[in-house]
Formats: C-alpha cells, sequence, structure tokens
C-alpha cells in the first residue's frame, strides 16, 4: 500500500469515520418508507448559493472535486428511494488510489460494519431526515476534506 492510501486510511481513523458512519445508517434505517426526492427537493433544503456541488442527470447524483497537491478526491452522493449513497473517487495523477462507496471505506477501518448496521446506507422517509442525513455526511465529507488540506 503506497504511502498516500496509508494517510488517507489514518485521515478516516482520526476523524472516526467508520463510527459516525455506522450511528448514521442505524439512525436512518427504515426500509420500507423511504422517500423518492428531486434535486429540487435536495437543492432546497440549503442555501442554494452555499450548495455547490455539480449535478449529473444522467446518474442522477451530485459531486464535488477537490484538489489537493497531487490528489484529485471527487465526493458524489445520489438520493434514489430515499437511499443516500455517498462514495470517494480519489486519483492521483489519472490513477485511482481508491473508488469506494462509504460502506466500503468504513469496512476499512471498521472490518465488523456490516454486522453492525441494519442497511449500508442511510435512509430518508421525510425531508427533515433528508437534511438531517445530509448535514452529517456534509460534516463527515468536510472533516475528512479538512483533515487532508491539514496533512498537506
Amino acid at each position: 500500500m503506497n504511502k498516500i492510501m496509508k494517510n488517507i486510511e489514518k485521515t478516516l481513523s482520526d476523524i472516526g469515520f467508520a463510527k459516525r458512519y455506522i450511528l448514521l445508517c442505524n439512525k436512518f434505517s427504515d426500509f420500507n418508507n423511504g422517500k423518492n426526492f428531486t434535486k429540487k427537493d435536495i437543492i432546497g433544503i440549503f442555501n442554494k448559493d452555499a450548495f455547490n456541488m455539480e449535478f449529473n442527470s444522467k446518474e442522477s447524483l451530485f459531486f464535488k472535486n477537490y484538489v489537493v497537491g497531487n490528489l484529485m478526491i471527487r465526493f458524489l452522493f445520489g438520493y434514489k428511494y430515499g437511499f443516500i449513497d455517498c462514495r470517494y473517487w480519489i486519483l492521483e495523477y489519472n490513477e485511482t488510489l481508491l473508488n469506494g462507496s462509504f460502506r466500503e471505506i468504513a469496512l476499512m477501518e471498521d472490518k465488523e460494519f456490516n454486522e453492525k448496521v441494519a442497511y449500508r446506507f442511510p435512509i430518508a422517509t421525510s425531508l427533515s431526515d433528508l437534511k438531517d442525513i445530509l448535514d452529517s455526511i456534509f460534516n463527515l465529507n468536510d472533516d475528512f476534506i479538512s483533515k487532508i488540506f491539514d496533512d498537506k
């Protein structure tokens, strides 16, 4: 494993990524009542000027790119049927170092992740749930990105 991946794994551990994601998945786990949201619903939750993510209509997902030294980190999230499915795609000089969902990333830190959650992603059943989930996801992402920038 290269040095950069070791640093990424340490950063994830330092911010308590797996523990925080497990709590989020278990707090929002009503699979049978997941609500389908629109792009407008998601943008409407936030101040439109502050919501600076791009939208890919083909995949129905939002994404944001960060450049840290030689790394390009893409944070993505989809939202079908209330399932808030997030992932990171991390490249160094166009070579993929990591391309994994938050559940796959949590498994890197906690091998028992699958046994600790009812579902491997948080599920929104209302706009209120959606806001709480996205607030938590964005805080998790902000902590990860900030720590990566601090370590550079």
